[in-house]
């Protein structure tokens, strides 16, 4: 018993040596384990401050956006213009033609009633669309702010929601369109109450109209949220802007556009629907496409009138004392000459191409077409008009100026006179009857287009002279107040029986511009050749 109590009692101190030191070993353990975890913990902070963001380090990017600007001092009006006015069944005043010709943008008047469904119907009739500035930079803005208004607290980066984007203009025109604008624009409710609207469209070309200026500071801004807070979602605004700089540098990325779009559907959706009787197609030029788009405006563009010593490009010569300055041109052909044709022949002949030319230069130069009685009365009161002036005259009737000429004219909003031998025109009754109800005017060029000074037959003279001019008044049903001499020749004899007749004006050519209320029965004409530096001198008097 005695060995067996020892050997116990050794046991049991072996026991507790062995207790007290796993006791000790597993007190060790969870110290370091507690130090461990609170080096642990101390490490995290320390990272947790180094990858602190310092808002003042964030640099605005740097993209540099092509500035998109129209065609200016456009040739002709743009080859769509036709499909654009009969698509949405519109019409130009000469001044919105002379400011598409001369600034590559215009506005008129449209028959919708607010922004929303201008936009919707330019869509529809698949009509090339731009999307101005402003209306990006609202429903940026509106993106930015609904993120921002999910911060605590909002450092000063990011307190000034609207984007400080000050507008640069090519010209007057642009900054009174703009001004205009913003005066007049009003929204029914914010867009930020509308959101929800997520339309979604196929456009199938547009173009956005977008600043380098607007593009930074928006990425700058969705910089400054995405080191605030994990939480807020910029991805898909982020995505809509860098589509938009990938399609603003290449027109060609289908993918960029395509996605694009869907944003813009957005955009659109939220648009103020509140009706206005002001609001207007904004129409600009760009490589040679007509893109639109609706605006808010009250007015047009104001247009300078009295031009008329004002804005030539060749200098004008002296005017002769006591005058009256109004260029009259003179046409013949409009269409191009049969292969073969003599060089004087051709002379006669400008293509129809050319005089839309010189016809658009005329409306881009703010020029007045005039009818005879408006160019008599000039003579009769021996002054200049204050607008620049011309008149557009035409021999002969033939067929190439009612197919060519007249819609020409019609286009441009220009007046032309037509001299027509009563009983031997290449246009028929019917149709001089259409260019007379369209603005145009009707003169007399004789009866059958005889040399009046060889023919010594009174009766004949009578029928050519007077008879004409009846004829012409009785089946057109408008006024005839001017005989042109065919081949451009009288005399004293043939102007007494045009005198006689009733006849107030006489037209024969030459190279003056300047006219005298005594010699209005032989006023001189220009002819006018398929050449434009040509034609601009003529309209300065140099021939």
């Amino acid at each position: 018993m005695e060995n067996f109590s020892s050997i116990y009692k050794n046991k049991i101190y072996t026991i507790s040596i062995f207790s007290l030191l796993f006791a000790l070993l597993v007190s060790i353990t969870t110290i370091s384990i507690a130090r461990h975890s609170l080096f642990a913990t101390d490490k995290t902070f320390d990272t947790e401050i180094e990858n602190t963001v310092n808002l003042s380090t964030i640099e605005k990017p740097n993209y540099n956006i092509p500035k998109i600007s129209p065609d200016t001092n456009l040739e002709i009006l743009p080859s769509d213009y036709d499909h654009i006015i009969n698509t949405l069944d519109i019409s130009l005043t000469q001044h919105q033609k002379m400011s598409l010709l001369k600034y590559g943008e215009t506005e008129c008047k449209s028959n919708i009633k607010s922004i929303k469904e201008g936009y919707l119907e330019l869509i529809e009739k698949e009509i090339p669309i731009l999307i101005p500035e402003q209306y990006l930079k609202e429903y940026i803005d509106q993106q930015l702010n609904s993120q921002i208004s999910q911060l605590y607290n909002v450092p000063i980066q990011l307190q000034e929601i609207q984007c400080n984007v000050s507008p640069t203009f090519n010209n007057s025109y642009q900054r009174y369109i703009w001004e205009e604008m913003k005066k007049t624009e009003e929204r029914e409710e914010p867009i930020q109450n509308r959101v929800n609207q997520n339309e979604q469209f196929e456009i199938f070309n547009f173009l956005p109209d977008l600043s380098s200026e607007l593009i930074n500071e928006s990425m700058y801004k969705m910089r400054i949220l995405n080191a605030l807070s994990n939480d807020i979602d910029t991805k898909p605004l982020k995505n809509f802007l860098n589509n938009l700089i990938i399609y603003s540098k290449d027109k060609d990325d289908i993918n960029a556009k395509g996605r694009i779009s869907k944003e813009l559907g957005k955009l659109i959706s939220n648009i103020s629907t509140a009706n206005n009787e002001n609001i207007y197609w904004k129409i600009s030029v760009i490589e040679g496409i007509s893109y639109l788009y609706p605006v808010p405006l009250s007015k047009e563009y104001p247009v300078d009138e009295d031009n008329f010593s004002l804005d030539y490009d060749i200098e004008p010569i002296p005017q002769s004392r006591n005058s009256v300055r109004v260029p009259i041109l003179m046409y013949h052909q409009i269409k191009q000459p049969p292969s073969g044709t003599s060089a004087f022949t051709a002379g006669l002949y400008v293509s129809p191409e050319g005089f839309e030319k010189q016809l658009a230069y005329l409306v881009k130069k703010n020029y007045k077409a005039l009818t005879s009685k408006e160019f008599y009365n000039l003579l009769s009161e021996g002054r200049n008009p204050t607008q620049k002036s011309v008149m557009i005259t035409f021999d002969d009737a033939t067929a190439g100026q009612y197919i060519n000429a007249f819609p020409l004219l019609k286009k441009y909003g220009l007046i032309g006179i037509f001299n027509v031998p009563s009983n031997k025109t290449a246009i028929n009754y019917n149709q001089l009857r259409e260019m007379s109800n369209a603005g145009m005017v009707i003169e007399s060029h004789s009866a059958t287009h005889i040399d009046l000074v060889k023919e010594n037959d009174t009766n004949r003279l009578y029928s050519e002279i007077v008879g004409s001019r009846y004829t012409l008044r009785n089946n057109i049903g408008q006024e005839v107040i001017t005989m042109c001499y065919p081949g451009c020749v009288a005399d004293s004899k043939v102007y007494s029986y045009v005198s006689q007749a009733g006849y107030l004006l006489g037209t024969s050519c030459g190279k003056s511009i300047d006219h005298y209320f005594k010699k209005r029965l032989s006023l001189s004409r220009v002819h006018v050749f398929d050449d434009m530096d040509d034609f601009k001198n003529i309209l300065s008097g140099k021939q």
